[in-house]
């Protein structure tokens, strides 16, 4: 009888929709919480987020709720604390240094990841798989070694460079240059691992990469092979592990940041395969993400501001003694980085007490909470502030976007900073560049542009 269907499938919706929605509204009168911003029903914030792009909503938040500790969030269908990198830095890193909190992620992303995720992984005091992880991983990436690296790095963007502004040359034309972004991030992610001299490797990786990383953006993880976009990437999870292990039996390897992962030192035995694997995995996924965006917000950020190319193309030919060495340049890119933070903030649980904000705002334990990585979205770009004078500011500034001294902070920023500053000097110190529209339109909450940001290069004489 239809009328019994009907019963059922209400009883079935019942079942799904009331729990959601009582654990989105439910945080108006639990005691201790911060205050509520709840937006739709059943969808909180989820639609907004997926309009405006996270750093830009959670901005949003931020100012409307002034003067910012912290606020109760609803949005992708669960309830989370959004905190202020102030507090955060000043009540909560101290229980994740000391090993308290774990990240929250879908046992989807876990898999692809792979259990040896530096990201995934509980941290901090107590947790030595961790420890001895991100320890070899930090070796492999020290900013020295990272640093060995420019010219290979300005190479690739010469050759990029090149096509592009022959492929536009004399015409009015343009390219699409998020796509040349993406590749550009990824081959310098992937040869600060895997070194120079395997081209062959890093392009098959490369192709992989892309169905890899739709595996983690899809919501549903139904593993139905290659019938499923969950499944392909599995698959293509499987193909790069195999190139991994491949780049692992050749000499050449052994003087890469992959031969630093592998062998063992003093202090420090060298990792397993699956340990290689998931930690280069890792590294790809986070350089991927973190670099994309950041040079294609540099590039706006310039095209907009004659004063801050014209000192960065008197820097053009420079060799920088260290990645931190203090330069216009590198000043520029951690102002348009204080705008647009290039890693997003991960939620983390507290799972043994509750965390005290203040006198009256706590965290429950066992309650999600998501720190901001920035305080200050909207002032403007200035590369002539006093602060940066100061050595301590300029350090904190360069790590702050990356999640600062934290166990589960980027482990490879210095090759995302290197890499930022080269891209500056190599594109302003020889070409003029015009984007033609620079629109923001996320995509899923991840930054993206209207047309891929179409743009234009010319030689300069």
């Amino acid at each position: 009888r239809p009328w019994l269907w009907l019963g059922s499938l209400g009883a079935l919706l019942l079942k799904q929709i009331l729990p959601l929605l009582w654990s989105q509204y439910s945080l108006l009168w639990r005691d201790g919480l911060p205050p509520a911003d709840l937006g739709a029903p059943l969808y909180g914030g989820t639609s907004s987020v997926i309009k405006q792009g996270l750093v830009d909503y959670f901005n949003e938040l931020r100012k409307r709720h002034m003067p910012f500790i912290a606020v109760s969030h609803f949005m992708f269908f669960q309830p989370v604390i959004v905190i202020s990198h102030e507090i955060w830095q000043r009540k909560v890193t101290k229980l994740e240094n000391e090993g308290l909190t774990v990240p929250c992620f879908s046992k989807k992303v876990t898999n692809l990841l792979g259990k040896n995720s530096l990201i995934c992984m509980a941290a901090g005091k107590g947790h030595l798989h961790h420890a001895r992880l991100r320890m070899k991983c930090q070796r492999a990436l020290a900013p020295k070694v990272v640093l060995s690296n420019i010219d290979v790095f300005r190479a690739m963007f010469r050759k990029e460079f090149e096509t592009i502004a022959k492929s536009t040359e004399g015409t009015d034309g343009f390219v699409r240059f998020v796509p040349i972004a993406h590749r550009i991030a990824f081959n310098v992610s992937a040869t600060s691992i895997i070194g120079d001299g395997n081209e062959r490797e890093c392009d098959e990786m490369r192709k992989h990469f892309g169905t890899y990383c739709r595996g983690m953006a899809t919501p549903r993880a139904w593993d139905l092979g290659r019938h499923s976009v969950y499944g392909r990437a599995l698959i293509a999870r499987a193909e790069i592990a195999q190139l991994i292990a491949e780049l692992l039996a050749k000499p050449s390897v052994e003087r890469t940041a992959l031969g630093e992962l592998k062998i063992s030192s003093a202090d420090c035995g060298g990792l397993t395969e699956d340990e290689i694997v998931d930690s280069v995995l890792t590294l790809l996924f986070a350089g991927q993400l973190a670099t994309t965006h950041s040079m294609t917000q540099l590039l706006v950020d310039l095209a907009s501001r004659p004063a801050e190319v014209a000192k960065v193309r008197a820097e053009a030919n420079r060799t920088p003694e260290s990645i931190l060495e203090d330069s216009a340049t590198l000043r520029l890119v951690v102002e348009s980085m204080r705008r647009q933070p290039p890693a997003h903030p991960l939620t983390r649980i507290c799972k043994s007490q509750d965390i005290h904000l203040n006198n009256s705002i706590k965290i429950p334990k066992g309650f999600r909470y998501a720190p901001m990585l920035q305080d200050d979205f909207d002032g403007d770009i200035d590369t002539t502030r006093k602060d940066f004078d100061n050595r301590e500011f300029l350090r904190d500034a360069c790590e702050r976007p990356f999640g600062g001294n934290h166990p589960h902070s980027c482990v490879g920023r210095h090759s995302v900073l290197l890499m930022l500053q080269t891209f500056a000097r190599e594109l302003y110190g020889h070409y003029d560049v015009e984007v033609v529209e620079a629109v923001p339109q996320p995509k899923a909450g991840h930054p993206a542009w209207k047309g891929d940001l179409p743009l234009r290069l010319r030689r300069r004489t």
